[in-house]
């Protein structure tokens, strides 16, 4: 009979497989020139662009001169052997800001708050000797090299879970990373969306939530609860609803061609220009500005979407009456009541609603 701590083994040896990784170290020097050379990747578009203060990058700089081991730095090594920074990226932005000053002759950036080597302060790296100048050279950085493979989620574990460490990403930023590699035409719609006035009114989210790629997430909601309501893909007690809203998008984006979604995005174009104009900003709060949670009322906008035509025909009075009456119905306080779980809720909630108004926009 097979021991419990053997199926961990076997399990261990399976996933294993899918972290190819090479370790090894690199002189700075080398490292820059990589990067010179366009052989690094430091913007791909799922990162987060930020940068460390003058302080922090100064002391990156201290600690390599006087000998302190830097964490290693990850990348993905792609399709051209080219290295997609996954963490490091402003380690590896200050090693490029503060050798390539040499080269482009700038004296405008200068060492600041260094506690340590403290006549650093107010220099630029012309000001240092040659001495100083190969110290840092020379210096080596350990490179986790992983290769890339066809294990999307895999990869995107491997992302968020190093990334989470380190600055304070929301899921949503983690999950770009993979929306990003199941389809950069979806990625790049996605973004091209969240700047659309009707939808940005519509769901009405201030600047914080924002920042946090929440408006994102609701664009990725809309076409899961789409799938859901279509009957496409069945319901699985996930644990978490970022994990739902993860796995589900993965469901819906594999095999997709660049035509279907396109047309995905023409439909929530069209859908939150509807909405918009029904039911004006802040459109989700309509019927009662502290009706529960966006994260519910929002299950219209998906079935709206795939009964546009019908709602289209008829008056905005009639097509008012029927979005309040779903929101006063027994369906939807018995779907919003606490006893439900949010990933069961998500489910239940996105078949119900749809169910829901598709039988009162075709009552004659």
């Amino acid at each position: 009979m097979m021991k419990l701590s053997d199926t961990v083994l076997d399990q261990i040896k399976e996933n294993r497989k899918k972290f190819r990784v090479d370790h090894f170290d690199i002189v700075i020097s080398e490292y820059v020139n990589r990067y010179n050379e366009g052989k690094i990747i430091l913007d791909p578009p799922y990162q987060r662009t930020f940068r460390w203060d003058e302080p922090t990058q100064s002391a990156l700089i201290e600690s390599i001169l006087i000998g302190i081991p830097l964490p290693p730095i990850f990348a993905f090594s792609n399709d051209d052997f080219n290295w997609e920074i996954i963490d490091g990226l402003q380690r590896t932005s200050t090693l490029i800001r503060f050798f390539n000053s040499l080269i482009n002759e700038r004296t405008d950036i200068r060492f600041v708050d260094c506690e340590i080597l403290t006549d650093l302060n107010g220099k630029t790296m012309h000001d240092l000797s040659s001495g100083v100048i190969n110290n840092l050279k020379n210096a080596r950085i350990r490179i986790e090299l992983v290769e890339d493979n066809d294990d999307l989620y895999s990869q995107y574990l491997l992302f968020s879970r190093l990334n989470s460490n380190g600055e304070d990403l929301s899921p949503q930023e983690l999950r770009n990373f993979l929306v990003y590699k199941l389809s950069p035409d979806f990625y790049e719609l996605m973004n091209d969306f969240r700047d659309n006035t009707n939808f940005k009114e519509a769901v009405n989210l201030n600047t914080n939530r924002v920042k946090k790629q929440e408006d994102n997430e609701y664009i990725l909601r809309y076409f899961i609860c789409q799938m859901i309501m279509r009957h496409e893909t069945p319901e699985v007690p996930y644990g978490k609803i970022d994990v739902l809203i993860t796995k589900e998008i993965q469901n819906y984006l594999s095999g997709k061609s660049v035509e279907e979604i396109a047309a995905g995005f023409d439909n929530i174009t069209e859908t939150y220009a509807y909405i918009r104009r029904l039911l004006g900003k802040n459109s989700f709060r309509y019927f009662h500005s502290k009706l529960n949670s966006i994260t519910n009322t929002s299950v219209i906008a998906p079935a709206i979407g795939l009964l546009l035509d019908e709602f289209r025909l008829m008056d905005d009075e009639r097509a008012i009456n029927i979005l309040g009456d779903f929101f006063e119905s027994e369906v939807y306080a018995n779907l919003t009541a606490r006893s439900y779980s949010p990933t069961r809720r998500f489910f239940k909630l996105s078949d119900k609603a749809f169910e829901y108004l598709s039988e009162k926009v075709r009552e004659v």
